[in-house]
């Protein structure tokens, strides 16, 4: 069994309001070897607005939506997001293939990868291969 990771780690902080998705954060990852899988770990906080989405590209293939990333009645709260899936790309030794989280707020201004006093939290994207 072979396998490597990458890992992205960032403070930043992903602000959105009104429709449609924003970047949040992306990593690439080179395959070692054809037709391997890839386990994706996301992790990041949610604070204010009441309701906001998450999706995973890969490359511009849509992987993964969740409608209810950030889901509550009010607008004070901090909420951890987690999620973890795998993906088969399909694709020969020395692909290059690139991850992106993407946000966005269903009510007003919400606030991604945040931390206390306005500044960014941890935002993880954890890539790892897994052979065939």
């Amino acid at each position: 069994v072979s396998y490597q990771r990458v890992n992205a780690t960032s403070t930043l902080a992903a602000f959105t309001s009104g429709t449609g998705y924003v970047p949040m954060m992306s990593k690439d990852i080179t395959t070692i070897q054809a037709n391997s899988k890839i386990k994706i770990y996301i992790n990041f906080t949610c604070y204010a607005g009441t309701r906001g989405s998450v999706r995973l590209r890969r490359d511009s293939t849509t992987l993964y939506t969740d409608p209810y990333a950030h889901y509550t009645d009010t607008s004070t709260i901090f909420q951890n997001y987690n999620a973890s899936l795998i993906d088969s790309p399909s694709v020969s030794a020395g692909t290059t293939i690139s991850y992106n989280i993407q946000v966005a707020s269903g009510s007003g201004t919400l606030h991604f990868g945040y931390g206390d006093s306005g500044g960014g939290g941890a935002v993880v994207l954890l890539l790892t291969e897994i052979a065939a």
